[in-house]
C-alpha cells in the first residue's frame, strides 16, 4: 500500500509542472491566461461532477454544508489563483 502511495504522490508532481505548460499554451492559443483558466477549471469541474456521479455518492445536507467555517471553503478559490498565476509566470 505505501509504494501505491508513493507512485500517486511521485505522479501529482510530475502533473503540476505538465499542466503549469498546458495551461500556458492554451491561455497562448485562446489569448488571456483568464480565459485558458476558465476552460481549464471547466473541465475539471465536469469532470468531478462525472466522478462523483459514477461513484454514487450522495450530497451532503444543506445544514451540514452551513455549519463548516468559512476559511474551508477556500481551497477552490486558492486553485484559481494558482492556476492563473502559473500561467502569468510562464508567459
Amino acid at each position: 500500500m505505501q509504494l501505491l502511495f508513493l507512485i500517486f504522490a511521485l505522479l501529482a508532481g510530475t502533473l503540476l509542472p505538465t499542466q503549469a505548460g498546458i495551461n500556458a499554451q492554451l491561455a497562448k492559443q485562446l489569448g488571456h491566461p483568464l480565459l485558458a483558466a476558465t476552460v481549464s477549471f471547466s473541465l475539471g469541474t465536469v469532470a468531478l461532477l462525472l466522478f462523483t456521479v459514477m461513484s454514487h455518492l450522495s450530497l451532503p445536507a444543506l445544514g451540514r454544508l452551513i455549519q463548516i467555517p468559512w476559511y474551508l471553503w477556500l481551497g477552490g478559490l486558492l486553485g484559481v489563483i494558482y492556476s492563473v498565476l502559473q500561467v502569468y509566470e510562464v508567459q
